[in-house]
Order: structure tokens, then C-alpha cells, then sequence
């Protein structure tokens, strides 16, 4: 997860391939398709995973279950003429992945009172994980403006990275709790990998130490303890492109891609992300305003962009964070 007031770096790293094996199954058991599994686990560390999922699962029966949400409209397909756009390959750098999709959309693209249509394309990948890392996916979407005549080389524009995390729902209720122990019940967060340790912040932030939701959280509190969650850790336009109306259609298609990607990969649930801004490339941006600023622009950006709502500033390990939450689909 991308660090907050620190420089943003990312590395992935190749697996053996059972490791595949694994992630797919950990995608299929947040989809509640029927697995099988032949891992060895650690009694102990077993039996403080029952206590803690039993614990969630009686909150999460007495809290009322959210209505049904209908599904978003799909992004716009690519004109024919433009089979370029189409390619089914993924970008070089995200060849090791698990799963991906591609959308596209027309858009009014430029400075205000100069803007032109052009075509935006979303390229949604599922990465694979590290070897160490299992109550987690990533998936990370990057985003490209046409070139000349709709050519696919033009440039890219934004990019946009979260954290599916695989946790118990209603539609997998026998789905490890090893996010508790990874990321809720550490005793130092600053023990853990710079992702991990900001994941586990806005998760602790969240959640109590039982994957329980908390009572001060003031929006979708039942849809977080009932529903999958995925983290959003890097929402960024690229200062060239800043101010020509991106941000609302990147948003809108990150969405409408988690939809259609293959069905074990398919994400519908709740997005949560940090209204906090980022430093090194990202956060200079922001110029000398404070980090209140930075932040109370950002809320109000993401609540008028794509109607996230406010959760509330909660504490986790002594720091507070700005949460907001919105469903996948649009209600």
C-alpha cells in the first residue's frame, strides 16, 4: 500500500507456481465457489482464527442486512476500426498477473472551455502476489489516453492500485481469518513490510482486532462486516494531465472494471480508501498546502467525483486517518 507522507515505491515479485494455485483458490473462496485445500495449519494459531471469526460472525448476525444494490453500467465498448485499442495483451510491465480486462470510453479530455473528445482506456490487472502473501490481491489499473487517429500509443495518464483483502462474507463463510493475524492483531506495525504497514494502519483504522467493523465508523458499517473489502491505496492523475477532467471517468471505470474481470476475480463489494495525500511525485503536487487542506480537498473531490462517503477520522496505533467508503455498484 502506497505510504502516506513517504516516497511511493512498488515491487513485485515472481512466484513458484503453485503459488498461483493458491491465490486462485483464495479468489475462489471470496467468490463462495467450492474449494479444496492442502494447507498445513498451525493449531494454535487455527484456534485464535475460529475465536476471532466466531466473535465476527455473531456481530455480523445481529446487524441488518444491507439492500441489494443493482449493477453499474458497463463501460463503452471500442468503435470498430480501432482493433489496435483491442489488443488482449497486457502492458510489459504487468506480464505476471493473474487475470485482467480491458474497457474504454469516450471522454471530453482538455483544459476547461478547450476540451475535445477523446478515448480513455482502462487496463485492470490482478497481480500476483509475493510468496509470503495470502489474505491479499492486488489489483492495479492504468489508464491511456489515444494517440493520433485513436492509435494505442498514446500516452498514459493515471493509474490507480488497491488490495482486495480475503476476508469472511456472507457468500464465503468459511474463508480463512489470517487477515486478523496479519494486519489487526500485530503488536508493531513498523515490524511488518512498508505495504503491509500501511495496509494494516487503514485496516486497524477500520476494524477492531476481532475483523469486526467499529462502532464509530459513520457509513456502510454492515456492508464492511458482511461484504468483501478492497483498499485503495494510489489514486493518481499525472501532474501533466491534471485539471483536463480525468479523475471522475477514472474513477467510474476502475469500478465498472472490477465487474468484468473472470468470475473469480469479479469484485462488487466495498472500496475503501485514505483521503490523505501521498509525498514524493504524487504528493508534490500539492504544493505548500497543509496536509487539512490537501485533505479536505480530497474528501470533497471524492465525494463529489464519485460519491464516496464519509467514515469518519479513526485512530489506528496512535494515528488517525480520514475514511471514506463507497459500494462498487452504484446504488
Amino acid at each position: 500500500m502506497a505510504p502516506r507522507r513517504r516516497a511511493n515505491t512498488t515491487a513485485t515479485a515472481r512466484e513458484p507456481a503453485r503459488r498461483s494455485a493458491r491465490l486462485v483458490a483464495a479468489a475462489a473462496r471470496a467468490s463462495g465457489a467450492p474449494r479444496r485445500s492442502t494447507i498445513r495449519i498451525n493449531p494454535a494459531a487455527e484456534a485464535r482464527r475460529r475465536a476471532a471469526a466466531e466473535a465476527a460472525a455473531a456481530a455480523i448476525e445481529a446487524s441488518p442486512e444491507p439492500e441489494d444494490i443493482p449493477a453499474a453500467p458497463e463501460s463503452t465498448p471500442p468503435p470498430e476500426g480501432s482493433p489496435s485499442l483491442g489488443s488482449p495483451t497486457p502492458p510489459a510491465e504487468d506480464t505476471n498477473f493473474l487475470a485482467y480486462t480491458t474497457s474504454y470510453r469516450t471522454i471530453q479530455y482538455g483544459p476547461r472551455g478547450e476540451r475535445e473528445e477523446r478515448r480513455l482506456k482502462c487496463m485492470l490487472v490482478v497481480a500476483r502476489p509475493p510468496p509470503h502473501v495470502e489474505s491479499r490481491l492486488r489489483y492495479y489499473a492504468s489508464f491511456f489516453l489515444d494517440g493520433e487517429n485513436g492509435s494505442e500509443d498514446g500516452p498514459k495518464v493515471a493509474v490507480m492500485s488497491s488490495y482486495r483483502i480475503d476476508k469472511r462474507t456472507t457468500n464465503a463463510p468459511n474463508a480463512k481469518a489470517s487477515w486478523i493475524d496479519d494486519y489487526l492483531t500485530v503488536p508493531d506495525p513498523n515490524a511488518l513490510s512498508a505495504d503491509s504497514r500501511e495496509l494494516a494502519k487503514l485496516l486497524r483504522s477500520v476494524f477492531k482486532v476481532d475483523g469486526v467493523a467499529k462502532h464509530s465508523i459513520r457509513a456502510l458499517r454492515n456492508q464492511m462486516n458482511r461484504r468483501g473489502v478492497m483498499v485503495i491505496d494510489v489514486v493518481n492523475v499525472f501532474p501533466a494531465f491534471q485539471g483536463r477532467g480525468l479523475m471522475r471517468t477514472i474513477l467510474q471505470m476502475f469500478r465498472a472494471a472490477l465487474q468484468e474481470l473472470p468470475e473469480w476475480f469479479v469484485f462488487r463489494d466495498v472500496l475503501i480508501l485514505n483521503n490523505a495525500r501521498f509525498t514524493g511525485e504524487m504528493g508534490d503536487t500539492w504544493g505548500e498546502m497543509t496536509d487539512d487542506a490537501v485533505a479536505n480537498t480530497l474528501r470533497n473531490m471524492y465525494e463529489r467525483m464519485d460519491n464516496y462517503q464519509w467514515c469518519g477520522n479513526q485512530t489506528a496505533w496512535g494515528e488517525m486517518m480520514g475514511i471514506m467508503a463507497r459500494m462498487v455498484q452504484d446504488a
